[in-house]
């Protein structure tokens, strides 16, 4: 990895999270007589006064509804930490991906962890489940598409859906969600070994389900194979591989904040700052890393009102610069020149 954007990524990390909250339905105040069932909150409130941040908490409970309060309860902090399983019934991390889904819409509102309690480098569960959720397919149309695709009949005298329920198949369907560098081979993969088992005029009619009830998406298909809750809010989300102390690890780019899971009891706050720093100097978007950086610096000096910087789009930037060319650096300086005096 790049030492000198590690350094930077470090740098930025450590200035730019100066407020945090944690949201957990076992909460203990720090000095409360309450018992901790989470069992880490005096440790966090310690370690993250030892970086100057402040952590705030909020109990949560059952009947929590994401209102105007709770959205500037969020909106006052860098960092959230977010309790997987919020709720007692089952789907468990269905009030999470709520308050998720909040956290996401707020500007300035960067990082997100979420503590679970698998280990920190199985966090693929709880990506795939953000993945399905901001898929925004919550079409009546899947259950039909589901009915029609366990009418057809494979070759060797299976239904098609139960072939493709099979673990090792549906171990595929998530791959190709959540690694985007090999999900041209994976699509290539798992349509080929589908068109094997079928005759050609069920190939074609699979298809036309495909195309009709999971808009032409075999993501969409894996998300109903691997019985997913599918929410109906659409979100950019990019999924990112980073490796850390030789270990793999599922990072998320959803809009402009980036997610990590991990395991509630492994996490130290040295590592949670560790694990984000490395993140954006592996995976993190160039614009957002450019507008919290400039950021950082007008907050230092008291300043204000610098607009959306880390909403520019990656492509669309990177578009300019090779239209632009030479004239890129003068277009670039235009706009921090004003702000370089501000700060």
């Amino acid at each position: 990895m790049n030492t000198f954007n590690n350094t930077i990524a470090t740098k930025l990390i450590n200035t730019s999270i100066r407020s945090a909250i944690f949201i957990d339905e076992k909460l203990a105040l720090p000095y409360s007589d309450e018992t901790d069932e989470s069992g880490i909150c005096r440790d966090l409130y310690a370690n993250f006064q030892e970086r100057g941040c402040s952590l705030s908490f909020h109990k949560f409970i059952s009947s929590d509804i994401i209102a105007k309060d709770k959205i500037k309860l969020l909106a006052s902090n860098d960092l959230l930490l977010l309790d997987w399983e919020l709720e007692e019934t089952e789907p468990k991390y269905s009030k999470s991906l709520e308050v998720l889904n909040t956290a996401i819409g707020i500007d300035g509102l960067h990082f997100v962890c979420i503590y679970t309690n698998s280990p920190s480098n199985q966090s693929t569960d709880v990506a795939y489940k953000i993945c399905s959720f901001f898929s925004g397919n919550t079409s009546d149309k899947i259950e039909i598409g589901i009915n029609k695709i366990s009418e057809i009949i494979t070759n060797e005298g299976d239904t098609l859906w139960d072939f493709c329920s099979l673990p090792n198949q549906k171990v595929l369907f998530k791959e190709l969600t959540l690694y985007p560098d090999k999900a041209r081979e994976l699509n290539s993969q798992i349509s080929k070994t589908i068109q094997n088992i079928l005759s050609p005029n069920d190939y074609k009619l699979f298809r036309t389900i495909l195309k009709d009830y999971f808009a032409s998406k075999l993501e969409f298909l894996g998300f109903a194979l691997n019985e997913e809750l599918q929410g109906n809010t659409l979100r950019t989300v990019k999924p990112c591989t980073i490796i850390i102390e030789e270990q793999s690890y599922i990072c998320l780019l959803v809009n402009n904040t980036l997610i990590f899971a991990l395991n509630r009891k492994e996490s130290t706050t040295e590592k949670l700052y560790d694990y984000f720093s490395q993140a954006i100097a592996q995976s993190y978007s160039f614009p957002v890393f450019m507008g919290m950086e400039i950021r950082s610096k007008l907050w230092m000096n008291n300043v204000f009102g610098i607009g959306h910087i880390d909403k520019i789009n990656d492509e669309a930037f990177f578009y300019h610069r090779s239209r632009i060319k030479e004239e890129f650096i003068d277009f670039l300086k235009d706009i921090f020149n004003p702000l370089a005096e501000l700060i």
